[in-house]
């Protein structure tokens, strides 16, 4: 499956991801500044379950790490 990810630019402080999740998966967000030389997992969202609603990610990241790159992992629930 293929999910779209809309950014949200909510506030000068805050960047906001939404995305459409699925019941029986877990989604973990991670960011990169260059995705070539790898990725982090953003600590406050690790391993939240869907809900088959939109998810809402508020960056924790500090301001000048916010421009760059996004992924999201999802796997199953078991």
């Amino acid at each position: 499956e293929i999910y779209t990810l809309s950014l949200h630019d909510a506030l000068p402080i805050s960047l906001v991801l939404r995305w459409h999740s699925a019941f029986n998966r877990l989604y973990t967000l991670l960011y990169s500044s260059n995705p070539v030389a790898g990725w982090t997992n953003d600590p406050a969202f690790i391993d939240i379950p869907g809900t088959g609603n939109d998810l809402c990610y508020t960056s924790s990241l500090p301001q000048q790490m916010r421009c760059g790159f996004y992924r999201v992992d999802v796997r199953l629930n078991q």
